[in-house]
């Protein structure tokens, strides 16, 4: 059984889902060789595009999470 959020989530995420698919707030780049993005996922909504390696010279994706406080873990 499913159950609706209450009103006052649903108007919560209609108004982040208004900011998000705003236009105006966007901002769209490449990411050059030896350049490195770092991203506050606490301050901004982000998306990456569908990317297609090339076998003859693949990219290499790193992640890391940084925390003041928690635990070493994707939960924190």
């Amino acid at each position: 059984m499913e159950v609706a959020p209450p009103a006052d989530v649903q108007d919560a995420l209609a108004a982040l889902t208004e900011v998000l698919d705003d236009p105006t707030l966007t901002i769209e780049f490449t990411i050059a060789r030896g350049q490195i993005q770092l991203l506050n996922n606490r301050e901004f909504g982000h998306y990456r595009r569908a990317f297609t390696d090339d076998p003859a010279v693949p990219r290499h994706l790193g992640r890391l999470w940084a925390r003041e406080r928690g635990r070493r873990s994707y939960d924190g």
